[in-house]
């Protein structure tokens, strides 16, 4: 699946909706070819009850979905936000420290922000997280717990410490994050639903074919659409919709980055 991200959202969208129509028009005009017309249209009336049932089913079930994802999208990045902000901040509280620990964590912490934007981003979009960015994370830690703050010191030193803590944290949620949260059991029924919604239109004979062609194909495009999106929100470091590590790029190239 690699390959695929590094295909054009649209063209692969379209791709996918295009072989998704002509797969449902093949469908229909097998069944059809194979079922007797008039025998369809004496059971439109129950056949069109139990559609309705189906589909609003289908239709609850998509929407629940498509909103889930859409704010699991928007945790993972602020996520990533709270992550480059809470480093950011241990930055800026670590200036009142003796000049060699000083230094030493504002390294600690460019060099976290640019493995972060040149090895880990890349790293989930294959989802797996980065060894060597685990590592400066680490590294940061040792050095507060080498340092022994002077007693004025104190209390900046215990508010860096709960930043870090907090960027331990938002580490940890954005690492977990990056393999998708919708399990396989709610894809068979999404995938399973909407198969069934398209081969309910198989089971109603309009007069005019190409009204028939029409409604079946756009209710595919439309249900495949829909999928494609949810797929996409459901991993938000991979694909076309990818999410960009701004907040770290800010910490590595913003005006707080300056001393």
């Amino acid at each position: 699946m690699e390959f695929l991200s590094h295909i054009s959202l649209l063209i692969l969208a379209s791709v996918s909706v295009v072989l998704a129509v002509l797969i449902s028009l093949g469908g229909l005009a097998v069944f059809h070819h194979y079922v007797d017309k008039e025998q369809l249209r004496e059971s439109h009336d129950v056949a069109g009850f139990v559609y309705a049932v189906v589909g609003v089913i289908y239709a609850v079930l998509l929407a629940f979905v498509v909103v889930v994802v859409w704010e699991q999208f928007r945790n993972a990045d602020q996520t990533a936000e709270d992550e480059a902000m809470h480093l950011s901040n241990v930055r800026q509280l670590a200036r009142v420290f003796p000049d060699s620990i000083s230094k030493a964590i504002t390294t600690d912490v460019q060099d976290y922000a640019k493995s972060v934007i040149e090895r880990e981003w890349p790293a989930m979009a294959e989802r797996h997280a980065d060894p060597a960015t685990y590592a400066i994370a680490k590294r940061m830690w040792n050095t507060f717990y080498s340092f022994r703050p002077a007693p004025a010191e104190q209390p900046y030193y215990n508010e860096a410490l709960r930043e870090l803590t907090s960027f331990n944290n938002a580490r940890r949620l954005r690492i977990i994050g990056m393999n998708g949260t919708l399990p396989k059991i709610m894809w068979t029924m999404l995938l399973g639903g909407g198969f069934i919604c398209v081969a309910f239109t198989y089971l109603f004979a309009t007069p005019r074919p190409l009204t028939q062609y029409l409604i079946t194909g756009l209710l595919a495009a439309m249900i495949v659409v829909t999928l494609f999106l949810i797929a996409e929100m459901n991993h938000p470091y991979e694909g076309g919709m990818s999410l960009t590590p701004d907040g770290f790029e800010f910490v590595l190239h913003g005006p707080a980055s300056v001393k």
